[in-house]
């Protein structure tokens, strides 16, 4: 039986963690996954929710977005970044 893979880190926040699989919260059970990052606006989403870290939030949003962006233009490319704090 195979396994499945834990997607890798590939930028963190404040209760945010950037993933190969679209943003994850680190606190609570809440993820965002590619084929919804670039949809609605999640800032107006998140914002009604009382537990969002919203400063964290709209920076991994946009470090999301712009790390997965080469990827939804040409689903064959890689993204390849170091973690940080």
């Amino acid at each position: 039986m195979k396994t499945k893979r834990a997607p890798r880190i590939l930028a963190r926040f404040p209760q945010w963690s950037v993933t190969s699989a679209g943003l994850e919260c680190t606190a609570f059970p809440y993820e965002i996954g590619l084929d919804q990052l670039f949809d609605g606006d999640w800032l107006d989403h998140m914002a009604g929710k009382t537990w969002v870290n919203m400063a964290a939030f709209a920076a991994a949003l946009d470090r999301a977005r712009e790390l997965h962006a080469a990827a939804r233009a040409d689903p064959r490319a890689i993204v390849s970044e170091g973690t940080r704090s």
